[in-house]
């Protein structure tokens, strides 16, 4: 799993601006996925990213886990840039979910509904019983 959280970060979106080093959020998680350290990684995994799979979070952090907590970098010209690096574990948790059941959801749909990627003769179809 830590492989798919690895490639996750090389890949995805910047969300955000760049810290003074020219490192945006997605850079500061990568690096703590290249080693080879499978304790580190199984910690994060427990802790900051299957936490938004399970819900297992105290009532009281909601508010700033569903919005995340912000992080001050320094801007190379100075002054303060923030950032939210919360969002990162949250959609990191959404794509290990979405990897993990894109095929059962294929296999699904496409077999019960023969039609599911067309709308054909006014029928419905399986991508709105999908939705």
């Amino acid at each position: 799993m830590s492989k798919k959280a690895r490639k996750y970060f090389r890949n995805c979106h910047a969300l955000g601006a760049a810290d003074i080093n020219g490192w945006r959020g997605r850079e500061h998680a990568l690096y703590l996925f290249m080693n080879n350290d499978a304790e580190l990684h199984q910690l994060i995994l427990d802790e900051l990213i299957f936490l938004y799979i399970m819900g297992k979070f105290l009532a009281q952090f909601l508010p700033e886990i569903a919005g995340g907590l912000l992080f001050a970098f320094l801007k190379k010209t100075g002054g303060l840039r923030l950032l939210l690096c919360r969002s990162l574990w949250r959609r990191c948790a959404a794509r290990l979910v979405c990897d993990c059941t894109r095929d059962a959801a294929h296999n699904y749909f496409t077999t019960t509904y023969p039609n599911f990627m067309q709308c054909a003769g006014g029928l419905q179809d399986g991508a709105t019983r999908c939705a």
